[in-house]
């Protein structure tokens, strides 16, 4: 785009949109702009964007978190995760690549929204991505999702949970509450300095209801600019059982987390999506139903991978997608398209050796 292109652009929005709130933005910084609307990996590892100062223009990071760790390979602590393979560095990991590739993942955002926030002139940022998606161009997911492309949660997501504050009230109704969340499922082969994430003050970590310790976030270069630090804890040897997470604001407990090692698969807990929008009594509709693959106590496997078939036995509905499908990280997904929701709906899911179950879902 030629300057006089850029400027008649940005004279054309304040004519038509005469408010006292509205900025033209782009990605080339130019004088023509009020906002500076750069990619991460449009500059240069170590620095990026913190070292900003031209002029009076503002930046908002419009992406980071996927691209500077895939195809540049940046980050900061190469030395320190030069003993990963570059599939393992990346922030590309889908839900069921282990403990090791998604706390990478989350270690990854956290790494480059703390950079971002190092910058005078950085007022805002942009993750990408929200969730893992298909490409149409090709087969394989985008998968630097914080959550997966059924809308499960990944490590990466109480990451940012844990970013607002815990009691922050919109329209008289408390909008984020206090969270504390384990990330880590607590197997013989997961990681002994276990992340918490939290927006409290303190943590508190206990293993079968022994205190290991009450700590506060964890500051270092990639944590202290950050409105609430991960906290890490150091356990010395694995014990099957419980970990359990409390969190205080202070002094005062406000929220907890538990994990438990995960027993035998022996059956299965089905659940559905309603994203706080109830189904369409009257017309079509779609939510996502979940498999989950559990112990007996209802713990879910994460490394099951069962094969589960879904089957309607009643209602005005359909099943969406390949069935049976293959559950991963220890939920198996469909969507479910409602017709109508006059009668009630019943779902059968069964797998090999597990004991089946169903759900009924009504208006």
């Amino acid at each position: 785009m030629s300057p006089a292109f850029m400027k008649e652009a940005t004279k054309t929005l304040k004519e038509e949109l005469p408010f006292d709130h509205n900025y033209s933005a782009s990605w080339i910084d130019n004088d023509n702009y009020d906002i500076f609307i750069p990619a991460r990996q449009h500059a240069k590892a170590p620095d990026y964007w913190t070292k900003y100062s031209k002029g009076n223009r503002k930046i908002f990071i419009a992406e980071y978190g996927d691209w500077e760790y895939y195809a540049q390979n940046a980050g900061f602590n190469q030395t320190e995760f030069a003993n990963l393979k570059e599939e393992e560095r990346t922030s590309r990991q889908l839900r069921g690549a282990g403990e090791k590739r998604l706390l990478q993942q989350a270690y990854n955002f956290q790494e480059a929204s703390n950079s971002n926030r190092k910058g005078a002139s950085t007022i805002g940022e942009a993750n990408w991505l929200m969730f893992d998606y298909n490409r149409g161009y090709s087969p394989d997911l985008e998968s630097s999702g914080i959550s997966d492309i059924f809308r499960i949660p990944k490590f990466a997501y109480y990451f940012y949970q844990s970013q607002r504050d815990a009691n922050v009230v919109l329209d008289k109704k408390l909008f984020s509450g206090p969270m504390v969340n384990i990330a880590n499922f607590w197997t013989p082969e997961s990681p002994l300095n276990v992340t918490v994430y939290s927006n409290c003050d303190e943590v508190a970590l206990y293993v079968n209801d022994i205190l290991i310790s009450k700590e506060k976030p964890t500051l270092n270069n990639n944590s202290d600019k950050l409105e609430h630090a991960p906290f890490i804890f150091k356990v010395t040897a694995f014990q099957a059982g419980t970990l359990r997470a409390e969190g205080f604001i202070k002094g005062k407990k406000v929220a907890s987390n538990i994990v438990k090692t995960p027993g035998k698969a022996s059956k299965i807990e089905l659940s559905y999506d309603l994203s706080s929008a109830k189904i369409n009594p009257d017309s079509p509709d779609m939510v996502f139903v979940y498999a989950k693959i559990t112990d007996e106590n209802g713990t879910v496997i994460p490394t099951a991978t069962n094969e589960v078939t879904f089957a309607l036995s009643e209602g005005n509905a359909e099943i969406i997608g390949q069935n049976p499908v293959q559950a991963e990280a220890g939920i198996a997904t469909i969507i479910l398209k409602t017709k109508d929701l006059k009668k009630k709906i019943v779902l059968k899911a069964t797998s090999n050796k597990l004991q089946e179950t169903t759900i009924t879902i009504t208006k």
